[in-house]
């Protein structure tokens, strides 16, 4: 499922259309439409009994992998939750705590500095490098965000918009882990798919529609 500070980033972008009175009923709109809505995503969680544990997997080449735990710490945790839509890692799981692989490991001695915006941007020994077991799969705990607190941002910044007069492509929503979005492939300036960028160094990812 789409991310609850994704899903908000799309009630936002609403605004891009139209900055008018009629923005915040687009941004209603948006709403009612984010349940049908899902962000296609490389890294996931497996395992957990709540969404937002796991082990981590990685999807490279079509293939979900595993990432084993040799080196990893907290750095690289924050850079998957932060990746998944949280707003920060509680703590990092070492010895297939979620269970053990399922599959082969495409990461290992993964090296983070904290700030990437996706964790195929930190290095690694390369893809499917490793000399690990089933019992070595690397995992997170990550903070959950409040779903009241975010309503509450939403409402806030949707007021903000319907009240400005101007236009803006690129929207950046700081109370949302540095989130990104814009509009690509339009013929104007306000109209085309909607993107999204988390962090300095992450891609740009389409929104797809299930």
């Amino acid at each position: 499922m789409l991310p609850l500070q994704l899903a908000t980033a799309l009630l936002l972008v609403s605004c891009v259309f139209s900055i008018g009175s009629n923005a915040t009923n687009k941004a209603e709109i948006v709403m009612k439409r984010l349940k049908t809505r899902r962000r296609f995503s490389t890294v996931r969680l497996r395992g957990g009994r709540v969404p937002e544990e796991g082990n981590v997997e990685i999807l490279h080449k079509g293939i979900w992998g595993g990432v084993c735990d040799d080196e990893w710490d907290s750095n690289d945790g924050a850079v998957v939750c932060r990746q998944l839509g949280y707003s920060a890692v509680l703590r990092v799981t070492h010895n297939s705590q979620f269970g053990n692989s399922v599959g082969s490991y495409w990461m290992d001695n993964v090296y983070c500095d904290g700030n990437e915006g996706i964790l195929k941007k930190c290095r690694f020994d390369g893809w499917g490098k490793n000399d690990c077991g089933p019992d070595e799969a690397a995992g997170v705990i990550c903070v959950k965000t409040s779903k009241k607190n975010i309503e509450n941002n939403v409402q806030y910044n949707v007021a903000q918009l319907d009240d400005s007069s101007h236009r803006k492509q690129t929207i950046a929503i700081s109370s949302l882990t540095n989130v990104r979005l814009r509009l690509a492939g339009g013929r104007h300036a306000n109209e085309g798919r909607v993107e999204v960028r988390s962090g300095d160094n992450g891609e740009n990812e389409p929104i797809l529609a299930s």
